[in-house]
């Protein structure tokens, strides 16, 4: 069972994480039974067996990162994974970021092994938040989340501070740091016609374009980017910020606010949510992709696209950014608007340069970050986690047997 407490499917960084878990896994023997909300887009492939719950009453989207209304939802989830696990027996409960704070319980009662998955440092992110209500969250959320990884069978990363986090609280679990990896679409080279079309559809005809793609979470840094734009146009008058992607309409209203209080309106292009599968187009019509993250340990799924694409990153100077880029593939960048526009003026000024690390982080991208290296980094650790339970091992509570097909 994999409990994932967000809208599933989006083309998101969690969400599209979770769909290479289950594919990978399915395309090992398992069977996944996903529990997950009623948002979002059903993606079907062999093995997989969807349980949604019940939309919250007068509730609407669920946005990215923590919000009340994706912790009410939590009221619906528990009882969902009792039920499975009253009716069919699992190797394994995967639990995503805070469903592990019950669901590692739960698991234990029946006997499956309980894995807890850190995505994020849900923690971190709600000390940091502006709401004094979401702050006063995270001292209980600590405690929680404590409680959960010293009862865990093991634990999966997404990066090596999530690693630390995990032995800090308990040095003796099993951890397993798995990185994500980019959507398959990334990886093709763009059509150089669709890029074309594209450049002249947008108006970016003899623009130097610095693109963003993704949503615009307080902790995606894009309001640093935008106030990063009068400096870079200072050195480079043709320069252009394009936004690929979008938040909630406060979000938006906001930057378009930041936009225009600079008075920058000419140089900033918000191109709206996008196909996943045209993001190599709107890369191609980069010279330089930012990411502006001022989270400072999980590593955005957008920087494995980035790599992929092959062309010049310039990014903050975090370990979201610095342990998956060395400085010789990317401009990693103090986290402010100055440190940011010094990094894009640099790329331009040395267009050599800016390629020579471009072609390293897609390199690194080829060597280290596929989905063959996943799936078996995946498989290696189910059979650390589970002591070895094999492929079919989901089905009703007459026992476990392996698959001997």
């Amino acid at each position: 069972m994999m409990i994932a407490p967000q809208p599933f499917f989006r083309v998101t960084g969690t969400p599209i994480n979770i769909l290479y878990m289950c594919r990978a896994l399915t395309e090992l023997g398992y069977e996944v039974h996903l529990v997950t909300l009623p948002i979002g887009e059903t993606v079907t492939m062999p093995g997989l067996v969807y349980h949604r719950v019940p939309r919250l009453p007068f509730s609407g989207d669920v946005p990215v990162g923590f919000s009340l209304a994706k912790a009410a939802y939590h009221v619906f989830l528990l009882p969902a994974v009792l039920r499975l696990l009253i009716s069919q027996r699992f190797a394994a409960v995967h639990a995503i970021e805070e469903s592990a704070f019950y669901a590692v319980h739960l698991a234990r009662l029946f006997g499956a092994a309980a894995i807890t998955d850190l995505d994020s440092d849900l923690c971190y992110q709600l000390s940091a938040s502006s709401s004094p209500v979401v702050r006063a969250l995270s001292s209980p959320a600590r405690v929680l989340r404590r409680w959960a990884l010293r009862r865990s069978s093991g634990v999966l990363a997404v990066a090596a501070s999530l690693v630390e986090l995990a032995r800090a609280d308990n040095a003796t679990v099993p951890v397993f740091e798995i990185k994500d990896i980019p959507p398959e679409e990334s990886l093709r080279a763009p059509d150089p016609q669709a890029v074309d079309r594209l450049r002249h559809e947008l108006g970016l005809v003899g623009r130097r374009v610095i693109t963003y793609t993704g949503n615009f979470d307080g902790r995606q840094g894009v309001d640093v980017l935008v106030r990063a734009m009068p400096t870079v146009l200072r050195d480079t008058p043709d320069a252009m910020l394009l936004l690929v992607g979008g938040g909630d309409e406060d979000q938006t209203r906001h930057l378009r606010s930041v936009t225009a209080e600079l008075g920058i309106g000419d140089a900033v292009m918000f191109a709206g949510r996008r196909p996943v599968e045209t993001m190599p187009e709107f890369m191609g019509v980069a010279e330089i992709l930012a990411s502006p993250r001022q989270e400072p340990l999980v590593t955005p799924l957008k920087i494995f696209a980035y790599m992929a694409s092959g062309r010049a990153i310039v990014a903050t100077d975090f370990p979201t950014h610095s342990q998956v880029l060395p400085p010789d593939a990317a401009f990693l960048m103090p986290p402010t608007a100055e440190g940011m526009a010094a990094g894009f003026i640099q790329a331009f000024k040395d267009p050599a340069e800016a390629a020579a690390r471009g072609a390293r982080a897609r390199a690194l991208l080829l060597e280290r970050h596929t989905f063959d290296i996943f799936k078996r980094q995946l498989a290696e650790a189910y059979a650390v986690m589970t002591g070895g339970a094999g492929a079919r091992a989901v089905i009703s509570a007459g026992g476990v047997e392996p698959d001997r097909g």
